[in-house]
């Protein structure tokens, strides 16, 4: 089996950052010091191309082993302008760039099949994240570096008791070469490279469903994303957890799926015997109706906003959020209500520190995980 294809995308994208001062009590400059209240306003239009043409073949040596594997060749091209309209922090002005780069990346993937229900696999692949013009500023290099990787990864996929049951089981470990990792310097944000690091951890995914139409699911990673070399750009140090990167994160899931008018169900087998089938109902075409309802609680653990050992890392909390839905829908409508993080969790995904004009830490600034959440959506299939 095999097949060729090809990639094209163009975007554009426009990212406006602003830099302010105030007084120790909150409140604006006036007078003569007005001229402080803002530092800095800035924009940063882009453009970004790509191209790329790809071709993936497997073979079959027997009815259990296969081997599979690809390339993919991609070019892409970068229009980027720092354009300072306002403040005393940057020279006001038009700061044009532009970068290009092409890359070719790889995959193998061998299988054997122990029979139709338990596959292992192993699949070693490379990629990239493509580099860049960058904000100019002093320190910082006019070009941010592709960031490139290489993946290893060995896993098991099964189901047992007719399909009730499934467990996918992964280890990996990825090699990365001149990462891309963010920063702020004058209170504007910015992308340095931070040299190799290394990421090994393990994931797992298992599904169950014992009656007919409800089916419980649970998975969880474990990572750990570390720098291999001292990283003067980053303030960082080898061996540092590299930022972002939870040790653990994983969710609980369960859904209910029920027939309501004019639908039809088909499913696995279910407990009560091996004859019996567990049912999920499927909205006939003339319209039948079918009804869900579904909860899950993720969990994200603790991690770092910059690399481990930078002055600039603070630490973010561990949370858990639960997340309802419910909907009916048939062969094109669906109606679904949800309620997303309900216990309104309150931690940062993101916290960085603000400098006076005299580079002492002003104050901290976060993003928060997004709050309690409740909405209606309607969806239409053509």
């Amino acid at each position: 089996m095999w097949q060729l294809g090809a990639f094209y995308t163009y975007e554009r994208a426009v990212n406006d950052q602003f830099v302010f001062l105030r007084q120790l009590d909150g409140s604006p400059f006036t007078g003569d010091l007005a001229v402080l209240n803002t530092l800095a306003a800035l924009g940063t239009p882009s453009t970004y191309v790509e191209y790329a043409g790809f071709a993936n073949a497997s073979y079959h040596f027997t009815d259990q082993l296969s081997l599979g594997a690809g390339l993919r060749y991609s070019r892409n091209e970068q229009d980027f302008s720092q354009d300072v309209t306002q403040g005393i922090l940057l020279p006001l002005g038009h700061s044009p760039g532009s970068s290009s780069e092409d890359v070719l990346d790889f995959m193998v993937t061998p299988q054997f099949q122990f029979d139709k229900d338990k596959q292992l696999y192993v699949r070693i692949a490379s990629g990239y994240q493509p580099g860049g013009p960058n904000a100019a500023l002093a320190g910082v290099p006019p070009q941010v570096d592709a960031t490139t990787a290489v993946s290893y990864e060995a896993g098991i996929k099964t189901e047992f008791a007719d399909h009730r049951f499934l467990f996918n089981l992964a280890g990996f470990h990825i090699d990365l070469s001149d990462i891309q990792v963010g920063t702020v310097l004058n209170n504007v944000s910015a992308l340095v490279n931070g040299g190799a690091a290394t990421s090994d951890g393990v994931e797992f995914t298992a599904e169950f469903q014992p009656i007919a139409g409800l089916r419980f699911g649970v998975n969880g990673a474990y990572t750990n994303a570390t720098l291999s070399n001292d990283a003067p750009s980053l303030n960082g140090l080898s061996g540092d957890r590299l930022p972002f990167i939870p040790l653990f994160s994983g969710s609980l899931t369960a859904d209910y799926f029920f027939p309501l008018w004019g639908a039809h169900s088909e499913g696995a087998a279910v407990a009560g015997g091996k004859d019996e089938k567990a049912t999920v109902p499927v909205a006939s075409r003339s319209g039948g109706w079918t009804g869900h309802l579904g909860a899950g609680v993720r969990y994200v653990g603790e991690s770092f906003s910059a690399v481990e050992s930078s002055p600039t890392a603070y630490r973010l909390d561990s949370y858990g959020a639960l997340d309802l839905n419910a909907d009916i829908s048939n062969q094109n409508w669906t109606f679904r209500v949800f309620a997303r993080n309900v216990t309104d969790e309150r931690v940062y995904q993101n916290i960085t520190a603000v400098n006076d004009l005299f580079g002492n830490v002003d104050h901290l600034q976060g993003v928060p995980i997004q709050p309690r959440t409740v909405g209606v959506e309607i969806d239409y299939r053509f």
